[in-house]
């Protein structure tokens, strides 16, 4: 390439960079400017902020019947007082505030004292990614403003011993009506409770109360127990594993569940509800599964394509094992395991598997007695099969029609 087309390549591309970041700057420079400002009100000196977690949910809307427990009476939230001048590590503050306070209670209406309260701009994707670019392109100096406090989208508080909290922005209540909805959330002793507000209406907000949710979770065998939520909601228990969700339940203040799907899962249980706007999430349980399968990584032989080729034999079967790798390729339509020594055959787990099965027995690998089947319908998540007999044997074959093994995530012998 020449020099000058170099160059010139060169120019086009830095002139894309500087039009990318003109438009961004442009499409959220008006959430940008009307960002309120956070500070904490108790200190002199500025304090480092950080964004609380809160918990996400796609839980569906809730459904009428619940028996909310009813807190007791207390007196009413009025307008907070004039919260006065700010001052900081880099003097006096003396632009518009926007307050926000409100309390935080337990599940049976008590005031909780010393909970961590936060707001934060509810940011979209799309702003969002905008923002991180343009401050990657303009190497940060996109993010810094003359204030006391700098690229900062969220505040904090702390409760005092009658629950209320007060939480300060450092705006006008038009820059943040401006600034879209936020999230306010209150954490607790592993507690915590958010509330969205599509909007903050007035320089003095009194936000509704924060109920935090003592669950008091129990899990014995394959139940589940669980105190409501202070409001009604809907609710589901997840077993989650390294990120994982290895099992999600909605219920009611209790599920019933099959522990053996959850095999030899090492990590905790978690409740999540919602209610419109408020979403609760009370403190995980650690939990462990009862242990792995007997079919785990045991060898298998799978059926190929076409009755006229071999068989494929795998010494450790990739449908058996936790790794959830699926199979290459088009095979037949019989699965063979070998679970190593007799055993007594009387559930049959798999998972991601949009079409139904059978399942047989056999002592020697050469007469089969049939054991379970499933029919297909439901969920493909996951389909259990339970034997109406329980089935002596050493060999498991399993059966399937319309589809091929390669759709199957795991298959799981107990």
């Amino acid at each position: 390439m020449q020099p000058a087309e170099l160059k010139r390549w060169v120019g086009m591309a830095i002139a894309a960079v500087v039009l990318f970041d003109v438009v961004a700057m442009a499409v959220i420079g008006d959430v940008d400017r009307a960002r309120p400002r956070a500070a904490q009100e108790s200190a002199d000196v500025e304090r480092t902020v950080e964004t609380m977690p809160f918990p996400t949910s796609t839980l569906p809307l809730p459904e009428p019947g619940l028996s909310p427990m009813a807190p007791p009476d207390l007196p009413a939230m009025s307008p907070p007082p004039d919260p006065g001048p700010y001052r900081s590590g880099r003097g006096p503050y003396t632009g518009p505030i926007t307050s926000i306070a409100g309390r935080v209670l337990d599940g049976d209406g008590r005031p909780v004292r010393g909970a961590e309260v936060a707001i934060s701009e509810n940011t979209g994707f799309i702003e969002g990614f905008a923002r991180v670019f343009v401050t990657v392109l303009s190497f940060g100096f996109y993010c810094r403003e003359p204030s006391p406090v700098d690229c900062r989208d969220s505040g904090r508080a702390t409760t005092g011993p009658d629950g209320r909290y007060t939480i300060r922005l450092l705006a006008g209540i038009e820059e943040v009506k401006q600034a879209g909805d936020f999230n306010l959330v209150a954490q607790e002793g592993g507690r915590t409770t958010q509330l969205r507000l599509e909007t903050i209406p007035s320089e003095r907000f009194a936000a509704p109360d924060l109920k935090l949710w003592s669950a008091d979770l129990r899990i014995s065998g394959g139940r589940a127990t669980w105190r409501r939520p202070p409001d009604e909601a809907r609710q589901v228990l997840e077993f989650v594993e390294n990120g994982n969700v290895e099992l999600s339940r909605q219920g009611d203040g209790s599920i019933d569940f099959e522990p053996r799907v959850l095999e030899d899962m090492d990590g905790f249980a978690e409740l999540r509800a919602e209610s419109g706007a408020m979403r609760w999430t009370p403190p995980r349980l650690a939990y462990r599964g009862p242990g792995a399968p007997p079919s785990r990584n045991r060898p298998c032989t799978i059926a190929a394509e076409k009755p006229e080729q071999p068989a494929t034999r795998h010494d450790r079967c990739p449908l058996t094992d936790k790794d959830d790798t699926r199979l290459t390729g088009r095979h037949g339509k019989e699965l063979v395991i070998d679970l190593g020594t007799r055993r007594t055959v009387i559930l049959a787990v798999v998972r991601a598997f949009p079409g139904g099965f059978a399942v047989d027995v056999s002592m020697d690998g050469s007469v089969w007695t049939p054991a379970m089947n499933h029919d297909g319908r439901g969920s493909s998540d996951m389909k259990l099969a339970y034997a109406a007999t329980p089935q002596e044997g050493r060999y498991v074959r399993v059966r399937i029609e319309d589809w091929d093994f390669w759709f199957m995530e795991r298959i799981s012998i107990w």
